[in-house]
């Protein structure tokens, strides 16, 4: 397996290890914008499957197909690891979800302060959107988009809600949000174009607590949706897909404008 190195802090305690990252990323950290397609065009490849393990049937022999032909039984396809060298003081600072995974009593926690390292697998994340944060919470700024596509924001959102950074990342959020016309410093503001683009909006707004953005696209979902309204892998809080599953089945002419409304909790506070 590739194994690449990322070095956020040379003297870094934690090693974040994402596997099956892009062919793409660069060996070096420093050259990661030069690199075409970044942030938003660098994706994970997809996960080996089970096919890469299956055999072939020998062909035209007029056997049975029991046999194998172990010249044509084809190899796992090669990955790449991503080590990101980070510290335990930045992450557990600006992330309270990794400052309760590395206190006293867990495992990562004990194992870190008994032999004062820690390789530490990430949850199956995509590597750009994880890098971005880590890069955020370390200060190497100078790497850090000051825009990103739509869809990446949805992945930093769902890292941001699931790390709970908001504050570590509100500096570039708030650029990434205005570029994106999520957020608007005066009206008119910008509506969602289609149900899809709604949905993201739903998600991003909640999580960076986006009033309008988030009224505007519930409003659109509201007057626009026929069927059951999925936020499948969107950080939506259940009871907010709740309500608005409880309007789309309400007639549009009997619904109060803009029923549902964002809760006075700000997400990083809750």
């Amino acid at each position: 397996m590739d194994n690449l190195v990322y070095e956020l802090d040379p003297k870094g305690d934690i090693f974040l290890i994402l596997d099956n990252v892009s062919k793409d990323f660069p060996y070096n950290l420093r050259d990661i914008t030069t690199v075409a397609g970044w942030p938003d065009g660098l994706s994970n490849p997809p996960a080996p499957t089970s096919d890469w393990n299956k055999t072939i049937k020998q062909e035209d022999d007029g056997s049975s197909g029991d046999a194998v032909d172990s010249a044509k039984t084809p190899k796992s396809p090669p990955q790449r690891r991503l080590q990101i060298r980070a510290s335990s003081k930045h992450l557990t600072l600006a992330c309270p979800q990794f400052q309760r995974t590395l206190q006293n009593g867990f495992q990562e926690g004990t194992e870190l302060r008994a032999t004062g390292c820690l390789k530490f697998p990430v949850r199956d994340w995509e590597a750009v959107p994880f890098l971005v944060l880590m890069l955020i919470i370390h200060h190497r700024t100078r790497l850090v988009p000051r825009e990103v596509s739509l869809d990446r924001l949805v992945e930093i959102a769902q890292l941001v809600d699931y790390y709970e950074c908001h504050e570590a990342v509100e500096p570039f959020s708030n650029s990434w949000l205005i570029h994106l016309k999520i957020r608007s410093l005066s009206p008119p503001h910008y509506i969602p174009s289609s149900d899809d683009e709604a949905r993201k909006w739903i998600s991003i707004s909640w999580v960076f607590n986006e009033a309008n953005a988030f009224q505007e696209s519930s409003k659109y979902l509201e007057s626009k949706s026929t069927s059951t309204i999925s936020f499948s892998g969107l950080p939506v809080p259940s009871t907010i897909q709740g309500e608005l599953h409880l309007i789309s089945e309400v007639p549009y002419h009997l619904q109060y404008p803009s029923q549902l409304q964002m809760r006075s909790t700000v997400p990083g506070e809750r």
